[in-house]
């Protein structure tokens, strides 16, 4: 069947519609609140009922050994059929004998009974002709707790039941009765050794029991009948109750699309205080009922507050000038009170007991008419319209309605009679992005709900929703028995579809770990048969999240190599998980750490064969791990991928696999070389800082493991230090001809004039007429030219200054500089000067790039010309000043 979404403007015009209405607003305004559907008594003076079982007499107060009687009675007495079900808990703590074995011998006890029964009915309300039948002798000791439920009557005439409290000393064991929304709990506990008390209960309210702390009690039940009935009775509260569950099952059948309906409550109420326990009089009984009823018919059930009371008028001109009344509503959840919406737009239609409608009463009553401006209503909402509230212009709370909806399906077995409407709206829930977090414990009973129900979609999408998003035992826990109670004990093994449980669950899921985590929680949780199973079908799942996930970090591959992968396994794990995943992303940075980490395995000794695996992962993807031009970018060199490069490098080498740095730094210099063809080429500017960093870091591994000379190292060092380190090599200060000097202005007027004088190598000096010499002093320093004033009455704004060039002070000071600067460039190469890294280069371009020889005034420089002149002494033949073929590094031949 379609649904209709709910509308404000539809009105159920239907004659037969019309009358479930009617009959429903009837039903309401009959029922009746049950004031009081528990009543309790003390009589201190209460006679001794004189218990016999077989032949002994059970001694009250009673004593250990009228309890073991009791017990010896009937050793199997744990009732789990008809009323009564004992918890597993306290199962071997509680013991029933029947009517028929035990007898009560006292002949006062049956005026006693009689007064009991008074007191009963006068204080539940029932003025039919009842009579009263002993139903069970019931026996407590510590931990033990008894419960009773109404699922199907011994006698269907049953109005009440009677339990009598014999004196029997105990602590705890507190009783709590629940009916029609409403509760109240009860202690026997004290003076229990010595005092008589009587409680009795409406046949349909629920009877529990907390666990006995310590001691005995001990319990004669009755039943209280109607005489003259031959249905169910309990007439005074229960069968108002059953006409509105009859109306309401008419209105959902006859009428199945309706949106909402509204029943005005009678009283005002605060907004704190519109909850179904707040309820006063004849509302708190139409509450009830509603909260009881609803869900057995698809129905939800809800409180408002009516805000405002509108009128919209015809929505053009040729309209008939008729008007409708429409009710602005925030909807509350009846039982906590919660924010459902706001802003709901109901009509008048909707009223379920408006006296106007239909034309009955000819105008509405100032009293119903405050009742509809600022009043509190009850609303009735078929289920699947919910999501509908959900959605603008409501302003609508979504988590709370889910909780709303969860809570019929976990708390309301009526609820179970529609699990199709649940269905949707849960679909339709969980696949919106405002799907709260389930509690351990909901999430535990929804999971349950649908894999009963066989709603297997549903809940592969609540487990998609939780496994990813953190490490759960208790929701895993619930997962694990699920599959404990699906898969029978003798089930076989090799045929387990373990995709029953998890079909599609991890198509979109991204958190490997979070996933891996959650998986091993269950299969511990599982059985121990089923464990071996688990196992061979979760690899794969666990490879392939990790190959489809978008974005890959360290602390995946971290947690795979040290937490997930079995040592036996870990070459498939490489081969057919890690590596391809890499690949795929063009992750180098993770390839490279991936590897360390297996080393590093191997160094701690958890992984025996990481050297052969790491080995394996080289020959595959040494063209993806090997340095890339880019690899140098970066604020800092150690945060940039060279540095990841240079770890790989040093974890090779230490490893001992020199073939595979071999293999690494070939590629590398494939991948550089074509970015630096053209000589001008300087796609690495920027990161000479990183290069410098790098290049002594490679060179001292290489030289402390003895590396072989390759030509590829050779290569990447003399590239990279020609266009990169060498090239910034500072330039020897050039002397000027004559009397000239650098250009010193800032291209002003009086600064143009001032470079023209320090151009000429012929003037020596020249004269300035200023008005401020702050500007032409602030160019020229004064330990390299000189200031005169020269008195003048011309003007009195102007000065006149001479200004004079010392000769020979500007190139002094530039020479001084330089040095400076030499020595500061020098020490980087320092590092550098080793016989390794000689034997690297070759002689002639270890001289001239390492030891500097053309940069005047280098140490390096003075060192091969100590060298040389010693050589000389001894005959020896130094080679020549090498020249180098880059024309960057070429530098002006210095004197």
């Amino acid at each position: 069947m379609e649904e209709e979404a709910p509308s404000t403007n539809s009105a159920d015009k239907d004659q037969a519609s019309s009358c479930c209405w009617d009959e429903l607003a009837s039903s309401l305004y009959a029922v009746k609140s049950p004031e009081s559907f528990s009543y309790i008594k003390t009589y201190p003076c209460a006679v001794n009922p004189v218990i016999q079982v077989h032949e002994d007499i059970i001694a009250l107060p009673l004593t250990g050994h009228g309890a073991e009687i009791i017990k010896q009675a009937d050793k199997n007495a744990n009732v789990q059929n008809g009323t009564q079900v004992a918890l597993d808990e306290g199962i071997n703590s509680v013991w029933k004998l029947d009517a028929k074995k035990f007898n009560l011998l006292n002949p006062d006890w049956s005026s006693f009974l009689r007064t009991g029964l008074d007191d009963a009915c006068e204080g539940l309300g029932i003025t039919e002709s009842v009579d009263i039948q002993p139903y069970e002798l019931l026996l407590c000791e510590q931990g033990g707790f008894y419960q009773w439920r109404h699922k199907m009557r011994e006698t269907m005439r049953m109005v009440a039941m009677l339990a009598i409290y014999l004196p029997s000393a105990h602590q705890g064991g507190e009783i709590r009765l629940r009916y029609g929304g409403k509760r109240c709990t009860f202690d026997t506990s004290k003076s229990s050794m010595f005092t008589t008390r009587a409680l009795a209960w409406s046949s349909n309210a629920a009877y529990d029991e907390e666990k006995l702390l310590s001691g005995r009690r001990l319990m004669l039940i009755y039943k209280i009948v109607d005489k003259s009935a031959t249905e169910n009775s309990s007439s005074h509260i229960d069968q108002p109750i059953e006409i509105v569950g009859r109306a309401l099952h008419q209105c959902a059948t006859k009428v199945p699309n309706f949106s909402a309906k509204i029943y005005l409550l009678d009283y005002h109420y605060p907004r704190v205080e519109l909850i179904l326990d707040k309820l006063k009089g004849h509302d708190r009984a139409v509450g009830d009922a509603l909260n009881e009823l609803c869900a057995g018919h698809g129905l939800h059930f809800f409180l408002g507050r009516l805000d405002t009371q509108r009128t919209t008028l015809g929505s053009s001109a040729t309209d008939s000038g008729t008007c409708e009344s429409l009710f602005s509503v925030e909807l509350l959840d009846g039982f906590h009170g919660v924010h459902i919406a706001k802003n709901v737009l109901f009509t008048k239609d909707q009223l379920i007991n408006d006296p106007h409608r239909d034309g009955r009463v000819a105008d509405i009553s100032p009293s119903f008419r405050g009742r509809l401006s600022r009043g509190a209503a009850a609303i009735i909402c078929p289920t699947i319209h919910l999501p509908s509230y959900l959605y603008p212009p409501q302003n609508a709370n979504f988590h709370n309605i889910i909780l709303v909806v969860l809570r019929d399906i976990v708390y309301k077995p009526s609820a179970q009679g529609h699990p199709g409407d649940y269905l949707r709206v849960l679909r339709e829930m969980v696949d919106s992005t405002h799907f709260p977090e389930l509690s351990p414990g909901t999430f535990s009973k929804v999971l349950k709900w649908a894999w009963g129900k066989r709603y297997v979609s549903l809940f592969w999408k609540i487990i998609s929703r939780e496994i990813g998003l953190r490490v759960d035992p208790e929701r895993m826990s619930a997962i694990a028995h699920i599959i404990n109670a699906d898969i029978l004990e003798n089930a076989d093994i090799a045929q387990i579809q373990w995709d029953r449980y998890f079909s599609g669950v991890f198509c979109h899921t991204q958190d490997f770990k979070n996933v891996t985590l959650n998986l091993e929680i269950v299969q511990n949780r599982i059985r121990d048969d089923l464990k071996l199973s688990f196992e061979g079908w979760k690899k794969p799942i666990q490879q392939h999240i990790f190959r489809k996930k978008l974005s890959l970090n360290l602390g995946d591959v971290d947690y795979l190599l040290h937490s997930v992968m079995p040592a036996k396994e870990s070459l498939d794990w490489v081969l057919n998980c890690i590596v391809p995943a890499l690949r795929a992303q063009d992750r180098r940075d993770l390839l490279r750490m991936c590897i360390c980490l297996l080393l590093e395995r191997r160094e701690n000794g958890s992984l025996a064969n990481a050297k052969e695996i790491a080995d394996k992962i080289i020959l595959y993807t040494y063209r993806t791990a090997a340095l890339e031009t880019v690899d140098f970018d970066g604020e800092a060199y150690l945060s940039s991928l060279a540095k990841g490069f240079r770890d790989l490098i040093g974890s090779c080498l230490h490893a001992g696999l020199k073939t595979a740095v071999i293999m690494l730094l070939d590629a590398s210099w494939t991948n550089i070389a074509p970015q630096h063809a053209n000589p001008g080429a300087l796609p690495l500017k920027e990161c000479s800082a990183n290069i410098k960093e790098f290049l002594q870091d490679l060179g001292g591994l290489l030289k402390d493991h003895n590396f072989p000379y390759i030509s590829s190292t050779k290569e990447i060092f003399k590239l990279l230090i020609r266009r990169y380190v060498y090239a910034e090599a500072p330039t020897y200060p050039e002397k000027l001809p004559g009397w000239t000097h650098k250009l010193r202005g800032c291209g002003c007027e009086i600064c143009l004039e001032l470079d023209k004088f320090l151009q000429s190598e012929f003037l020596i000096k020249t004269e300035f007429s200023v008005g401020d010499t702050s500007h032409l002093k602030s160019r020229l320093p004064r330990d390299v030219f000189r200031f005169v004033h020269k008195p003048t009455e011309q003007r009195a704004d102007l000065r006149v200054y001479w200004v004079y060039k010392i000769k020979g002070k500007e190139f002094q000071q530039d020479a001084e500089s330089y040095n400076e600067q030499v020595l500061e460039f020098e020490k980087y190469f320092e590092a550098l000067r080793n016989d390794y890294m000689q034997g690297l280069f070759g002689e002639a371009d270890y001289r001239h790039l390492i030891m500097l020889e053309k940069v005047q005034n280098s140490e390096g420089q003075k060192q091969l010309k100590v060298a040389a002149a010693a050589a000389r002494k001894k005959g020896l033949r130094m080679p020549p000043l090498s020249d180098s073929d880059d024309e960057r590094s070429k530098k002006r031949r210095l004197k």
